[in-house]
């Protein structure tokens, strides 16, 4: 119990440091920020979404979950796109992955080639399915990248322009397909850059 409070502590603690050194980000206005674009990113990418794009806090909607899956059966993705295109009138959707991601590590890490794939009691490991079987359908060109660090990286790629394909499908989209743009990215964390995956995407130059 002990351990708890001071960890409570210490944050409350950060918290103050935090809010007495960035009086700057303080809202000067008091009329609220409507975003301007989504960012459908992975949890543990270690990125702030707005200071990426050179906006301000608010005017980015974020959603994130392992690995920047588009998981169109589920109803917080569903909700979040649907506010974002029908009620806020976003224009621009950015699917941003990041190499180094945990969740297409592990997925590479117990790929089968065989593809054969059980549903078990670790629902972290039930998520990454998917990957695994994007794996499976591009190892023949994976499997001639030797290094394990930039196979990784690859499959990333290959996530997000997954993703893409099937917000792409997805009846909200569709339905606002003509004025809605879809960026596919992926954050490299040593550059602190981002590479721009539209180009591989728009000259379909691979099938996902």
């Amino acid at each position: 119990m002990q351990i708890l409070f001071d960890v409570l502590r210490q944050y409350h603690y950060g918290n103050n440091e935090f809010s007495q050194n960035n009086t700057h980000l303080k809202p000067k206005e008091t009329k609220p920020v409507v975003p301007s674009v989504l960012w459908v990113g992975c949890s543990d990418s270690q990125v702030i979404p707005h200071e990426v794009l050179g906006l301000q806090s608010g005017e980015v909607l974020v959603y994130q979950n392992i690995a920047n899956q588009v998981r169109l059966e589920d109803a917080g993705f569903r909700s979040i796109l649907q506010y974002a295109l029908e009620e806020l009138h976003i224009k621009r959707i950015i699917i941003c992955g990041h190499y180094e991601c945990s969740g297409v590590r592990l997925a590479l890490q117990t790929f089968d080639q065989q593809n054969e794939y059980e549903y078990s009691d670790n629902s972290f490991n039930n998520w990454v399915n998917e990957i695994k079987y994007l794996a499976y359908r591009h190892w023949s060109k994976l499997r001639q990248i030797l290094d394990f660090k930039m196979r990784c990286q690859r499959l990333a790629e290959l996530n997000v322009l997954a993703q893409a394909q099937k917000l792409y499908q997805d009846d909200n989209f569709i339905k606002n397909q003509e004025d809605v743009k879809i960026i596919p990215w992926i954050f490299d964390q040593e550059r602190y850059k981002v590479v721009d995956l539209s180009c591989e995407y728009d000259r379909q130059l691979i099938a996902i």
